[in-house]
Parts: structure tokens; C-alpha cells; sequence
């Protein structure tokens, strides 16, 4: 028996996220580059495994690493903001921002190429991504930079709070996932 080897395709695992908004109230419509934005906002009801609750009618599905924890945000006003991109090759990026009633961010996570900018506290972030095969990531600011290798986390102090990055995975489309959250809602003892 003969296979035809045309017929198998290499397929790549996805890092550990995924983000998904429903709920009545989400409010679902066309963003940048033809993509897609879904923004909700309300009172956080529940935390549960992969989901959180917003006044029993909106959830938020996520796979997130295991040191984030969303409990923190139990009975607090939260806005939900996921930004999909359409790709031409690879799988679909996506950027979920979590921030409280302020707007200040409490979490921030992207699956998608590097090369972003982000608002955290008072200071513009950007990341930029090494060109040596599964080599780091740079992150920082106008002020200070550092270099994270995948599986490493780094603390950034920011005028308007603490926060930690963790640079979760790299692609072969050298697509990045990372996870920028409040130190707050980081479990520092657990891996």
C-alpha cells in the first residue's frame, strides 16, 4: 500500500490562549483591518475554569496560563475588549484587555505577530521579536526594555501599578503569545 504524502500537512500546535466573548449585551462589530471587535462591560458574577461571568449574561471563555487568576475581580466593574485579526496565513490573532471602571489595564493578553504597541498605566509599550529561531522577545518602554525568553516572566514597575509579562510561546509563523497582567491577579508560587 502506497500513501501520498501530499495529502499530510504539517500542523502546528497553538499556544495556551483562546478568547471568546458572548452574551446578550457584548456588542460585537467590524475593527481594524477588517477584523473583528467585541467589547462588553458589567460587575464580575463568577470565575469559574476557563470562563468568567458578567451579571449572569456575559461570558468570557479563556485559556490562559496556569499563574493568572481572575478571582481577584469577583464583584468588581470590568470592560472586556477582544480584538480578532483576520490573517493571511496561520491561525486567527487575537488580543483580549481586560481594564477596570478607570480604564486602567488589569490584563492583557496576544496571540498574533509581535511588533505591538500597548497602553499600560501611563506608558506606551512595545514588543519586538528576536530573529533567531525560537529566540526572545523584547519588551518595554520609552524608559526601560528587557529581553524575555519563552517560558520567562519579567515584573515591570509602572507609575500606575505593577505588572508582569510572560512570554508564553513562539511560532513557525513567528506569531508570539504573551500574557501582560496586574501583579495582582499574578499566583507567584505556582508554575
Amino acid at each position: 500500500m502506497v500513501l501520498d504524502s501530499q495529502r499530510w500537512k504539517c500542523v502546528e500546535s497553538v499556544p495556551p490562549l483562546l478568547f471568546s466573548i458572548e452574551g446578550l449585551s457584548a456588542v460585537r462589530g467590524r475593527g481594524g483591518r477588517a477584523g473583528w471587535l467585541t467589547v462588553a462591560e458589567g460587575f464580575v458574577d463568577a470565575v469559574r475554569p476557563r470562563h468568567l461571568t458578567l451579571e449572569d449574561d456575559v461570558t468570557l471563555g479563556y485559556v490562559l496560563p496556569p499563574r493568572v487568576d481572575l478571582t481577584p475581580l469577583l464583584g468588581s466593574y470590568v470592560k472586556l475588549t477582544l480584538a480578532d485579526e483576520p490573517v493571511a496565513l496561520g491561525p486567527r490573532a487575537q488580543t483580549l484587555t481586560i481594564t477596570d471602571e478607570p480604564g486602567r489595564t488589569l490584563l492583557l493578553a496576544r496571540f498574533g505577530e509581535a511588533g505591538q504597541a500597548h497602553v499600560l498605566g501611563r506608558s506606551r509599550v512595545r514588543t519586538a521579536l528576536s530573529q533567531r529561531p525560537d529566540g526572545p522577545i523584547a519588551f518595554g518602554t520609552d524608559r526601560l526594555q528587557y529581553v524575555v525568553q519563552i517560558g520567562e516572566h519579567v515584573r515591570i514597575r509602572e507609575p500606575g501599578g505593577e505588572f508582569v509579562l510572560s512570554f508564553l510561546a513562539r511560532t513557525a509563523y513567528d506569531y508570539v503569545a504573551y500574557v501582560i497582567v496586574d501583579r495582582a491577579l499574578w499566583l507567584s508560587g505556582r508554575r
